[in-house]
């Protein structure tokens, strides 16, 4: 799994250098190559510890960026539920995106406290 994951993130970015769309969406396709490229090396390294909290933190932090994205960016949020009007299901998807930007947020957060924290010394 880890190797499918380092390739999916290779071969995530090889279109960002390619691409020339505008910066944003450029950008948004490394930050998803990374999300990859760091969880391959993660499952492949098995790092734990601090290094593995920072790569969980990273990897969280761009979660909650795409997500965010997703939630305040231009465009329509597509699908929903068939029975609702369409205005309600972009303004329950952009919650729904917010909402999860928020909780990915405060993951990140949490690891890079793990990554930070002094070490607990027994006496």
């Amino acid at each position: 799994m880890g190797l499918i994951a380092l390739a999916v993130g290779i071969g995530c970015s090889l279109p960002g250098f390619l691409q020339h769309g505008p910066p944003g969406q450029r950008a948004l396709v490394f930050v998803v190559a990374g999300i990859f490229t760091l969880a391959g090396l993660q499952i492949l390294t098995g790092a734990k510890g601090r290094l593995g909290a920072l790569m969980g933190t990273a990897i969280a932090a761009g979660l909650s960026l795409m997500m965010f994205v997703a939630a305040f960016g231009p465009g329509k949020v597509r699908g929903g539920l068939p029975f609702l009007p369409d205005s309600w299901n972009q303004h329950l998807g952009r919650f729904a995106f917010g909402a999860f930007g928020v909780l990915a947020g405060f993951m990140a957060l949490y690891w890079l406290w793990q990554a930070m924290k002094p070490a607990w010394r027994k006496s």
